[in-house]
C-alpha cells in the first residue's frame, strides 16, 4: 500500500423473495435469518436490500456523505437494464455479445448486481437502495441471455474498460 490507497473486503449476501411452505423455518435446513420478514398472507419470506446495509456497515459512509459520486463502476455481466434508480448515471454501455448500442439485459442478473452496487432506491422510496447510490455506472455484456460467457469476450470487455477507464472516470470493476 502507498498510503493513498484503501483496502477493503466486503461479504454480504443479496437481498431475494423465496416462496416457502407456511410455517417452514428453514431453506434447504439451514435456518431462516431473523432479519428476513414472513407474510402469513401470502405465505411468503422477504430478505431486503436495506439488510445489506447493516451487514457490511455503510451507516459510516452515509453520514459522512460518501456515496460513490465522481467514481465510475464497469459492471460485467449479463447488461444493464436502462432503470429508474440508475437515472442519469447510467454513463456507458458496451455489448461484447451483439454489438447492441443501446443498454439492455436479457438476463436481469446484470441490472440486479448494478443495482445493489448504485441503485439510488428512487423507485423504492429508499429502501431498496445500493451500497455507491451516487457512483457513475458503466455496463459491459459479456454474459448471454443465460449467464454463460467465454474467457474471449470477458477479456474484450476488460480491454474495453481499460480504454474507456479516464472517459467514464472508471477505478472500480
Amino acid at each position: 500500500m502507498d498510503g493513498r490507497t484503501i483496502c477493503i473486503e466486503l461479504f454480504f449476501s443479496c437481498a431475494f423473495t423465496i416462496l416457502l411452505p407456511a410455517g417452514s423455518g428453514t431453506i434447504f435446513g439451514v435456518p431462516l435469518r431473523p432479519e428476513m420478514e414472513y407474510n402469513k398472507e401470502k405465505e411468503t419470506w422477504k430478505g431486503q436490500m436495506n439488510h445489506v446495509h447493516k451487514l457490511i456497515g455503510t451507516r459510516w459512509a452515509r453520514e459522512r456523505n460518501l456515496t460513490g459520486k465522481g467514481i465510475g463502476v464497469a459492471v460485467l455481466d449479463t447488461g444493464v437494464f436502462p432503470h429508474a434508480d440508475f437515472a442519469r448515471r447510467l454513463l456507458g454501455f458496451q455489448d461484447m455479445l451483439n454489438g447492441k448500442r443501446f443498454p439492455y439485459d436479457d438476463n436481469s442478473h446484470g441490472t440486479h448486481v448494478t443495482g445493489v452496487l448504485g441503485g439510488s432506491g428512487e423507485a423504492s422510496g429508499g429502501l431498496y437502495e445500493g451500497v455507491a447510490p451516487g457512483c457513475g455506472l458503466i455496463g459491459v455484456k459479456v454474459l448471454d441471455y443465460k449467464g454463460n460467457g467465454s474467457v474471449t469476450n470477458l477479456l474484450r470487455g476488460l480491454k474495453w474498460v481499460r480504454a474507456h477507464k479516464e472517459e467514464y472516470g472508471i477505478r472500480i470493476v
